[in-house]
């Protein structure tokens, strides 16, 4: 019996078979129905690849978190009698007041009201400047202040001036008939005095 080989070469991996004719044939023609027909390929599964799932994220900490700023209440709006109280307490403050036990009847320049009658003022400066002098010479007072001026003016029956403060300043300033200071309180000047004994015009009776 005659010997026979085979030699395959398939990507270098070499196979070689050595035996009988009949051997060989068979050997080969399995091999080659093989090659002819491979093994079909594993069926890939139509289930989707579930990826791996993404990082979880990471609630932000408490710290980090900032509860949002409540709106600031804007301020109530002042109201009519809120408004109408501070500006009556605010009035009650400068308007001056009537002293009762002041007596303007007796002293030694006589009642209040003749003194006056004397003269012919014109302003409520040569009235507040009047006022004073009676106040000083006649009462012989030290400390004069608004609320005397404003009794002279109630008892003598004259129009009292809207702002007496500011006529006061006015006659220290504007004339320098009196002086007077943050306390409030007047004084008589001597250009003031001066003013009374010489250069206010005077009425016709009492010339």
């Amino acid at each position: 019996m005659t010997a026979a080989k085979l030699r395959i070469d398939l990507s270098l991996g070499l196979i070689e078979v050595e035996g009988s004719e009949a051997f060989i044939l068979e050997l080969y023609s399995d091999f080659k129905e093989r090659i002819s027909h491979p093994a079909p390929l594993a069926i890939q599964s139509s289930k989707p690849v579930i990826g791996e799932p993404s990082d979880p994220v990471e609630p932000e900490s408490l710290e980090a978190y900032k509860a949002p700023t409540a709106p600031k209440a804007s301020p109530a709006p002042k109201t009519a009698a809120t408004n109408g109280a501070r500006k009556s307490k605010r009035s009650r403050k400068e308007e001056p007041k009537l002293l009762t036990d002041l007596d303007l009847n007796q002293g030694k320049l006589g009642r209040l009201k003749e003194f006056h009658a004397k003269y012919a003022p014109k302003t409520n400066m040569e009235q507040n400047v009047i006022f004073t002098y009676f106040l000083k010479d006649g009462l012989g007072l030290d400390e004069i202040s608004e609320d005397h001026l404003f009794t002279c003016y109630r008892t003598v029956g004259i129009k009292i001036p809207k702002a007496l403060r500011q006529s006061v300043l006015d006659t220290a300033q504007a004339r320098g008939w009196v002086d007077t200071d943050a306390t409030g309180l007047i004084r008589l000047t001597t250009v003031g005095r001066n003013y009374i004994e010489h250069d206010i015009a005077k009425n016709a009776d009492a010339a």
